[in-house]
């Protein structure tokens, strides 16, 4: 038996992703802070960047991006390699 809202390989199916990735971008929308640090699987960060930037960056292990300016597509990304 497959948990509610995922696929048989134990990823969630992409309208739950969706909706996750929704609920993560109108939680940091309402942040008062302009710098937060975030750390997550780098399948999550490709779907997010996917789904609110217009376009995928994967990410390798401890590797980093920086979002600047709004959500959305007219943000700028900056990735690099893994730091340390």
């Amino acid at each position: 038996m497959v948990a509610e809202g995922l696929q048989n390989d134990w990823r969630e199916s992409e309208s739950v992703l969706d909706a996750r990735i929704d609920a993560f971008a109108a939680w940091l929308l309402a942040r008062p802070e302009r710098r937060i640090a975030l750390v997550g699987h780098g399948d999550f960060w490709q779907a997010f960047t996917r789904r609110v930037y217009g376009r995928g960056v994967r990410l390798a292990n401890c590797a980093w991006v920086a979002f600047e300016g709004p959500l959305g597509a007219r943000a700028v990304l900056t990735h690099g390699p893994a730091l340390g």
